[in-house]
């Protein structure tokens, strides 16, 4: 597990099974800088973090990962899209717009606060939303190949017309 928040980690250590503890290894750090490892993970699940990164920052995060994976492993991702409740009506005319005009990252909110301000006690003011054209784009190019990628919205979160997330499962090729 690697977190940027201890406490988060030990939380973590604290709620794992005993049988599985020794499997369990603990990582204190900001992604992607601090991510370095080689070719031991057979599989990585990043979870609504990495759509608070910079478009060079996805980037690096992609290419960390693939690096960590052993070959045919597999990368497990969820972010945001801008379909989302809490965002669209603030961003996807934007959003369209600048996809229209082929913009390299048409979905980084500078100052999501504007557009949400109901989250500004727990998120950062970047948010940068994906819909699934970027991540076929930008996917291969970092030597993933996509297995199942779709659309849809956690059961607890804003109904979101079943679009507010993407969620993709890709290998390592």
């Amino acid at each position: 597990a690697f977190d940027l928040d201890e406490n988060h980690l030990k939380i973590l250590a604290s709620n794992t099974q005993k049988e599985y503890i020794d499997n369990l290894y603990l990582m204190k750090g900001e992604f992607p800088y601090d991510f370095s490892i080689e070719n031991k993970l057979g599989s990585v699940l990043a979870s609504r973090i990495m759509h608070f990164l910079e478009g060079r920052d996805f980037v690096t995060g992609l290419k960390k990962i693939y690096n960590a994976l052993t070959d045919q492993g597999k990368f497990y991702f969820t972010s945001v899209t801008p379909y989302h409740a809490a965002i669209k009506d603030g961003f996807l005319d934007e959003y369209k717009k600048r996809k229209s005009r082929g913009d390299m990252w048409p979905g980084k909110i500078e100052n999501q606060w504007l557009i949400n301000p109901k989250h500004k006690k727990y998120v950062h003011s970047l948010l940068h939303v994906f819909d699934i054209s970027e991540l076929e784009t930008l996917l291969p190019k970092c030597g993933f190949k996509i297995e199942d990628i779709s659309l849809f919205d956690y059961p607890n979160d804003t109904k979101s017309e079943g679009k507010g997330h993407v969620g993709f499962v890709a290998k390592k090729i």
